[in-house]
């Protein structure tokens, strides 16, 4: 663990992991920004607008790499995973909640919504651990 603490520490390693973040929201996105561009995403905002804030954020962070710019990412970040999980759980509850019985169906949704879960808590302590070291 100590070794994962000063490996994300390093500079060169922090601008990487952002520009494979940059690279993997890049391609997320790469079919909305060809044929919707202007097209509302669950916020409200163009997918060409919304492509362009996590564009700047991350180009930023990559340019510059301080403390202000990490904020406001794992900021973002996080607000965007509470929204998300929100809106899940609500659609479950309009739903009538997860039944489970013993169809492959509901065990599925329960395990993958687990990992997904687990997978989001370790980019989220990654997001923190690579906390740069320069205020500005």
């Amino acid at each position: 663990m100590k070794y994962i603490n000063n490996v994300l520490q390093k500079d060169t390693t922090q601008r990487i992991l952002y520009g494979i973040a940059l690279l993997f929201i890049t391609y997320m996105f790469w079919d909305r920004l060809l044929y919707r561009p202007y097209g509302n995403s669950m916020y409200g905002l163009s997918f060409i607008m919304l492509y362009s804030i996590l564009f700047v954020l991350l180009f930023v962070q990559i340019i510059r790499n301080n403390k202000i710019f990490w904020l406001l990412n794992l900021g973002l970040f996080v607000a965007h995973i509470l929204y998300s999980v929100g809106w899940v759980f609500w659609d479950t509850i309009k739903k009538g909640g997860i039944s489970v019985s013993k169809s492959n169906g509901s065990i599925l949704e329960i395990v993958f919504f687990s990992l997904l879960l687990i997978a989001i808590s370790i980019v989220i302590y990654v997001l923190y651990k690579m906390k740069p070291k320069r205020l500005l």
